[in-house]
């Protein structure tokens, strides 16, 4: 598969990680293209690609500020576009979220969910909220602690598009209860194993 103008090969993989990991010496739009311009994108193209994927994600007229003038859910944002304007078949997310604050948090789960869905882009997100898990996943894999093995591997059939209403839905309550059985199980487990080892 190719990008359009360049003849770039579209890239298999793009991560959005929990530290914003933003160039501070770079503006946001500079951050932004930033992957387009190693890949050999004509700067046209790659100008107009970053300002649609900044359009997304709601921060059109911020181009030229830095990432020092920018609130963390911002350059989060700025983040998400520069993975989403590389097309990537693939975007792993690490853990995207976990710095922000609670309202932020729910604002900016609204908003990737609405991205993943129309770029049509597969996403494998990697989070410790369980609610994070259940209001942007279609297939949810519990992982076991020490070693790290499959627990559960639930299907999540919740209509979208999914919101914070969502968490009042009764078969949201059901999957979150079984998820958290799953998980207290774990690190009750994991805490038992902890106890021993500090005693020995």
């Amino acid at each position: 598969m190719e990008m359009s103008g360049g003849g770039a090969q579209r890239p298999a993989m793009s991560t959005v990680w929990q530290a914003f990991n933003l160039f501070p010496w770079l503006t946001v739009l500079e951050n932004t293209v930033f992957g387009l311009k190693l890949a050999g994108v004509p700067i046209a193209e790659r100008d107009a690609r970053a300002r649609r994927a900044l359009a997304a994600v709601d921060l059109s007229g911020f181009e030229h500020r830095f990432p020092r003038q920018l609130s963390g859910g911002m350059r989060q944002r700025v983040g998400l576009a520069r993975a989403l304007v590389m097309e990537p078949e693939v975007l792993l997310l690490d853990e995207p979220f976990g710095s922000l604050d609670a309202q932020t948090r729910l604002v900016l789960q609204e908003q990737l969910a609405r991205l993943v869905e129309t770029s049509h882009t597969t996403a494998i997100l990697v989070t410790h909220s369980i609610e994070e898990a259940l209001l942007l996943s279609d297939h949810i894999i519990v992982m076991t602690a020490r070693p790290g093995r499959v627990a559960a591997q639930i299907e999540v059939t919740l209509p979208r598009p999914r919101t914070l209403a969502t968490t009042h839905d009764p078969t949201y309550g059901k999957l979150f209860d079984q998820i958290y059985s799953l998980l207290r199980d774990e690190v009750m487990r994991a805490m038992i194993i902890d106890s021993v080892g500090a005693r020995g």
